[in-house]
């Protein structure tokens, strides 16, 4: 009886977190795979757009503490409440062997990314967000990396339409089955004389048409992504906002070959941007909520299509810049209004910028990068939403576990030690993902795994060479469940970086933190404790989230009082215990009744 009701309530699977899955829309509302209302309040960070073609915020300092690396930008990220990255990117990134601007990478600890390409950094940002429960909007930001201006369309005499869209299914095909990257924004704020008119009309001005077939070539690829399509500057001439003027889907609406993904976007600025006509009405701010109903927010509030406010910015502190008093009064009106027009009804949003080098608006981190600039965060904090769970995932994301078999026929056995190197039989996307097929030490085994002759205690060899989104399967059979404290041997003579264990969809560990160790043969050991297992044979999964380092192992001991002593009848000296007989519950069948209990009120809430 006991046995039966334990596997019933280890068996219960916990409520899935509001924005696990592929998103979709339900008249005004985004929704996850389970049907929940999702709300995003993220940040653009910008840089892939640039001549550099990496985030910014990732170069050198004169204070060495303020550099950062990709994953301290995300823990901030995370910290600060912000759940979603728009990601701006131009088509540089698409071209052949293409890497970032080596002068904008701090080479001492960000050097692991001066080797890569710039799909290679994009797979490393979206690996390391996913672990941390913030998701992507991949954004076509421009055609050349950099600022200067362009003709306001999704094309021009050097990139036809026909390569914009194929780059596009060449980006999604590569995270097709990755839930951390929930959407796309097909072009940024195409403006000049660009119309929304019915199909086939006007082909070489009509973003609406370009708009549909570029959506649905995307959709053919993933039919569970969000297709987030921005609005002219202007409309039957009246204009606005560039991205801002959704007029003409009153007159021929936008549809998609897959219903429940269009999303309409949106950009909005204050008069530090720039002071426009309704900025400087004798009514201003009141006028604005009535004027944003008219060019966008009829689709909100009609239940056409949720909104995103994908730009929205601010300096919002005295302390920089040299503007007038009275204009930043105004910007703090503009902000004020626009923030409360986003809550009431609960719109979302990604914040221009996160790093600093918006001259009009600044960004989240301050100008020396020496932390967040908690005047301005302050103020943007009570329009944040609660964030999501961790969507797991690299690039490309790993298939389900299973399908492998264990290397030299016998699966590892857990309480034990695991060597890195002998991971599952079954090649590539099986027993393991790799970004190439060699094997760059050239020792022990005949794969596309790194692996090279390691000079740890005890010998034997070691797994190096390591990319974001790589991953290595294991086939275990775990003796008891309970909970383990697992330890990892890890060497790295850089920054070190991340990675997890997972289980299927299950991330196990939580983000394990390699630090440097000073080079790439000496060895710590990173412990993380309370690691929860089921008993049995099963396959788990160590992913490579970012940065570069090397692993020997990993051991699996039992954690203190963790599991049940041997027979599962307790200290007959218990007085809770029922003397050791009848129906009393083992510490490990009391972890699980509070489990179902806690199951079943989040069900309820």
């Amino acid at each position: 009886m006991r046995v039966l009701l334990l596997a019933a309530l280890l068996s219960i699977p916990s409520a899935p977190a509001v924005g696990d899955g592929w998103w979709h829309t339900q008249g005004n509302t985004i929704r996850d795979a389970a049907g929940n209302i999702v709300r995003f309040s993220g940040v653009n960070w910008h840089g892939m757009d640039s001549e550099n073609r990496i985030m910014h915020g990732l170069w050198g300092q004169a204070n060495p503490a303020n550099v950062w690396t990709i994953e301290r930008h995300l823990d901030e990220m995370k910290a600060q409440g912000f759940n979603l990255i728009r990601l701006p990117f131009s088509s540089d990134i698409f071209v052949a062997g293409a890497k970032a601007n080596p002068a904008a990478i701090d080479p001492t600890k960000n050097g692991d990314l001066i080797p890569l390409t710039c799909l290679e950094i994009l797979d490393r940002l979206i690996a390391s967000a996913g672990a941390r429960g913030i998701r992507i909007i991949l954004d076509y930001h421009r055609l050349v990396g950099g600022a200067a201006s362009e003709n306001g369309r999704w094309y021009d005499a050097s990139h036809s339409e026909a390569s914009w869209i194929a780059n596009w299914k060449a980006l999604v095909g590569r995270y097709k089955t990755n839930p951390t990257v929930v959407g796309v924004d097909l072009f940024n704020e195409v403006h000049a004389g660009v119309t929304w008119e019915a199909d086939g009309v006007n082909p070489s001005n009509n973003w609406r048409w370009a708009a549909k077939r570029c959506g649905n070539e995307i959709l053919g690829v993933n039919p569970n992504l969000l297709i987030c399509v921005q609005g002219l500057d202007a409309y039957n001439g009246e204009g606005g906002w560039w991205g801002a003027v959704h007029l003409g889907e009153k007159v021929v609406p936008l549809t998609l070959n897959v219903a429940n993904q269009l999303v309409f976007e949106i950009h909005d600025y204050g008069p530090i941007v720039w002071d426009q006509p309704f900025h400087q009405t004798a009514d201003f701010p009141d006028n604005l909520p009535g004027f944003w109903d008219h060019q966008w927010g009829f689709l909100h509030n009609d239940n056409t299509a949720p909104v995103w406010v994908g730009e929205w910015g601010a300096v919002l502190d005295d302390s920089i810049g040299t503007w007038s008093a009275s204009l930043r009064d105004r910007e703090r009106k503009w902000f004020g209004a626009l923030k409360n027009y986003i809550l009431s009804k609960g719109l979302s949003w990604t914040w221009w910028t996160w790093t600093p080098e918006s001259h009009d608006t600044h960004g989240i981190l301050k100008d020396d990068y020496s932390g967040v600039n908690a005047t301005k965060m302050s103020q943007i904090a009570p329009a944040l939403y609660p964030g999501f769970g961790a969507s797991g995932g690299g690039s490309p994301p790993p298939p389900p576990p299973g399908g492998g078999s264990p290397y030299g026929g016998t699966a590892r056995a857990i309480p034990g030690t695991i060597q890195a190197e002998d991971f599952d039989d079954g090649g590539e996307g099986v027993g393991y993902h790799d970004s190439d097929a060699a094997n760059s030490g050239g020792a022990y085994r005949t794969t596309g795994v790194d692996i090279e002759s390691t000079s740890d205690s005890g010998g034997g060899f070691n797994v190096g060479w390591l990319s974001g989104g790589e991953w290595l399967q294991y086939t275990v059979d775990v003796a008891a469940a309970g909970t383990y404290d697992v330890a990892f041997r890890v060497a790295s003579e850089l920054s070190g970086g991340t990675m997890h264990l997972s289980s299927g969809a299950t991330n196990l560990t939580g983000t394990v933190t390699v630090p440097g160790t000073g080079g790439w043969q000496t060895w710590q050991t990173v412990t993380v404790p309370g690691v929860s297992l089921t008993a049995g044979t099963q396959s788990i999964r160590l992913v490579f989230d970012g940065g570069s380092f090397n692993v020997n192992s990993m051991a699996f001991a039992a954690a203190a009082g963790a599991l049940p002593p041997p027979g599962g009848g307790g200290n007959s000296t218990d007085s809770s215990g029922g003397a050791g007989h009848g129906c009393g519950l083992t510490g490990l069948e009391g972890i699980a009744l509070l489990l179902l209990l806690r199951n079943l009120r989040n069900q309820r809430s």
